[in-house]
């Protein structure tokens, strides 16, 4: 038999009938492997089904989700025990991606335990003419995701087994070699900065997916597995894996995963809010555990005061509130009056009551894990799993395919959401759903155990009530959550550190952390607005923390320019005057543009985000130059790179420093940035007549503009932020004003550089200014 062949545009797959081997080409990189299935018969050894010798084959003309395209379908001969594999690839007019996925049919007369489906396999790569270096996504969450250098290891967590769960996935093998990567869902081999091969898998739902590859010069290979954690296989049944996509692109691209993300979507649908959430506060990050009603009706408190300057709707209470973990319909000491009584104050106040829930996860201390130890998740000799240690506890994960786990989850969030009237919940350490255990559904993946326990909780929730998902392996949560958590703890320091201690914990990308959670939630901003709304964990904007205020500013400029969820986390009656301005420029959230990273798949510590923007006032670009160093340190960029024209005048607003300037010249070079600080800047190129420069009063230094009107001999301007604020704007005038007023008053104008002035406003909510020339 011939081989045959799918093509479309620079991919191809050939497979050759008689041994099973294919040949793929994506782009410049070509893969020559095979596909196979694990499953075991009866508990014994575990059998490897191999593509050997194609039974049929056909090639077919296609419509799905993708669009119009051609499939190849394979079966191959069946093997000793009855044992069918089989396997399809796809191409798409529309799309440079191939796609493939295998499934095995059992044709014997015995069920077999599936243990993993691997579409790609023993695949040699040739791809570039050196070391390839890697971009991992990590399972859940907290887990490390990002470039990983070929002369580096992969992180991984400083703990081992105390705090594995809480940090990657524990069925995965962790590489041990420099130059050898394992990414959950998706990564990225790249060749030195000029191009990337991406593989991943876009069906998100059944079953994790690993890409397992290895970039060393004569090892490349890549191997694409998803796992099916031993789920019975009964004769005349058929189980596919999901399906997985390789597509190359040039670097630096703006966008690496978006083509990947959306092809996700396509087949499961996000969950994406029409409207930012409602910004917030949480005491988490202040008191932690030790959180009092006292202290949470001060903040309300204090909330109210500042209602028209930090318009903040949403009030959460997070941990602390129950005498255990599983306990969450009940109250300690410290709440008297329980959740119920607290969130009625709320309401009364105008606020919208949120509450923390972990709701898979239960302590030994809980009344369920005593009245019900059937519902635990345990190992196949009946001990219970460890979900990972938290410093004051072990937690156990519940297996959410048990009718005790089920009757226990919906009578909570049954009683949370329609008898107290909470609306928003905050759903933590969800990993605890899908550890690898014995469960009562033995037919359940862990991804779908997962997904059914959110599933069942958005069920009884309802669609109106909103979802934070933190701790949570992606793909299951896709099209349940509206939120999603997508790095580690913030924690109120730069670098993660354990009983005072930080030297041996710096280089920890798992553990709490004001670096973890910014570094980490670049590595995912390519899921906003495509799978959810992006959290990038609170705020904690204070003085009295370990983090100086070039870190605080990193931190609010990295939630505005992800279009974070935005919740604080202070003693908000201690917050002084500068940082309440601060924390308030963020609102309302910055949609204008994506987010792009250019240094998403050549460093360790991405430093260029850029959002390219426009509105009345015309065209702009936002960049943000962080100094991850500990010393304080200049940056350069060409302004070509960030997509202005080469060599001319471009008017310069620096947010935090609060000035404008000119600049000219190809390159621009920052003043020295703090320690752990960022120059956020906003660029306009030079054009005839007045010019908006920016403003102090919104991080996005124009998103403020929603009119922009020029007249015969005066110019009307509208500012909108829903929100009472005092700063300044910056005008360029061709000629000096001869008058400017705001809402009717008149202001007066200094003049900062050249044609420069700088005017300040005062707004209430909205305001209009009329300057005439």
């Amino acid at each position: 038999m011939t081989d045959h062949v799918l093509e479309w545009a620079e991919n191809s797959l050939s497979l050759n009938p008689d041994s099973g081997i294919m040949a793929l080409q994506i782009g410049p990189a070509s893969l020559k492997g095979t596909c196979h299935a694990e499953l075991s018969p009866g508990g014994q050894r575990i059998i490897r089904v191999q593509g050997r010798r194609a039974e049929t084959l056909d090639r077919e003309a296609i419509t799905d989700a993708h669009g119009a395209g051609q499939r190849l379908r394979v079966r191959f001969a069946p093997d000793a025990s009855g044992l069918v594999l089989r396997f399809e690839a796809a191409v798409y007019e529309a799309y440079p991606f191939l796609a493939l996925r295998v499934g095995v049919e059992n044709r014997g007369d015995q069920p077999f335990a599936a243990f993993s489906l691997t579409p790609l396999t023993g695949a040699r790569l040739e791809f570039g003419s050196g070391p390839l270096d890697g971009w991992v996504n990590g399972f859940h969450s907290w887990s490390f995701s990002g470039f990983v250098p070929h002369t580096r290891r992969q992180p991984r967590t400083t703990f081992g087994p105390l705090t594995r769960p809480t940090s990657q996935n524990p069925t995965t093998r962790h590489p041990r070699r420099a130059g050898q990567y394992v990414g959950e869902e998706i990564a990225a081999l790249v060749d030195a900065g000029r191009q990337a091969l991406v593989a991943g898998f876009i069906g998100v739902a059944d079953q994790f997916g690993q890409v397992y590859a290895d970039g060393r010069p004569g090892r490349k290979s890549l191997i694409l597995q998803t796992t099916a954690d031993g789920v019975p296989l009964d004769p005349g049944e058929t189980l596919w894996g999901e399906w997985a996509i390789l597509y190359r692109i040039a670097l630096p691209d703006p966008d690496p995963f978006g083509l990947y993300a959306s092809a996700v979507a396509r087949l499961t649908p996000g969950r994406v809010p029409t409207a930012p959430p409602s910004p917030g506060w949480s005491g988490w990050y202040q008191f932690f555990d030790r959180v009092t009603l006292e202290d949470m009706h001060r903040n309300q408190e204090a909330l109210r005061d500042l209602r028209d300057r930090l318009p903040l709707r949403l009030i959460q209470l997070d941990d602390g509130y129950q005498p255990h973990w599983g306990d969450w319909l009940e109250h300690n000491d410290r709440f008297p009056d329980g959740v119920a009584g607290w969130a009625e104050a709320v309401r009364a106040d105008g606020f919208e009551p949120g509450l923390w829930l972990s709701p898979f996860t239960v302590d030994s201390g809980s009344r369920l894990f005593h009245e019900h130890p059937e519902a635990i998740l345990r190992n196949a000799a009946g001990r219970p799993l460890h979900g990972g240690f938290l410093i004051t506890r072990w937690i156990k994960g519940l297996d959410p395919t048990h009718p005790v786990t089920q009757e226990f989850v919906r009578r909570t969030v049954e009683t949370v959401v329609h008898r107290w009237g909470i609306r928003y919940l905050k759903l933590d350490f969800l990993y605890c759903a899908a550890l690898p255990g014995v469960r009562y559904n033995p037919k359940r993946t862990r991804a779908q155990a997962l997904r059914d326990g959110l599933r069942l909780i958005r069920d009884v929730a309802g669609e109106d009530v909103t979802l934070l998902g933190c701790g949570c392996p992606f793909g299951p949560a896709v099209g349940l959550v509206d939120i999603m958590r997508v790095s580690p703890d913030v924690a109120p320091a730069w670098y993660p550190r354990l009983f005072g201690i930080q030297p041996p914990f710096r280089r920890d990308f798992n553990l709490p952390a004001a670096r973890n959670s910014a570094l980490m939630s670049l590595q995912h901003a390519w899921t906003h607005r495509r799978w959810w709304w992006l959290d990038a964990d609170n705020l904690p904007v204070r003085e009295e923390q370990e983090m100086t205020a070039a870190g605080v500013q990193t931190l609010i400029t990295i939630a505005g320019m992800t279009g974070s969820h935005i919740v604080l986390s202070d003693d908000l009656p201690l917050l002084p005057e500068e940082r309440l301005r601060w924390a308030a420029a963020l609102l309302p959230p910055l949609e204008n543009g994506r987010l792009e990273i250019m240094e998403l798949l050549s460093d360790e510590l991405p430093a260029t985000l850029i959002r390219r923007c426009d509105g009345p006032a015309g065209p702009y670009t936002l960049a943000a130059l962080i100094n991850w160093d500990d010393r304080p340190a200049r940056r350069e960029i060409r302004l070509t790179d960030l997509g202005l024209p080469d060599g001319e005048p471009t008017l310069i607003c620096d947010f935090w420093r609060r000035r404008v300037s000119t600049h000219e010249g190809e390159t621009l070079r920052t003043d020295p940035i703090p320690p752990h600080g960022v120059a956020l800047l906003a660029l306009r190129s030079l054009a005839p007549g007045a010019q908006y420069a920016g403003s102090d009063l919104h991080i996005s230094m124009g998103g403020e503009v929603t009119r922009w009107e020029k007249r015969d001999n005066s110019l009307h301007i509208t500012l909108w932020l829903g929100r009472t604020a005092e700063g300044t704007l910056w005008l360029r005038l061709p000629t000096p004003p001869e008058s400017i007023t705001c809402d009717g008053e008149p202001v007066e104008a200094l003049p900062a550089e050249g044609d420069l002035y700088a005017v300040p406003v005062r707004i209430r909510g909205e305001a209009t200014l009329i300057v005439r020339r």
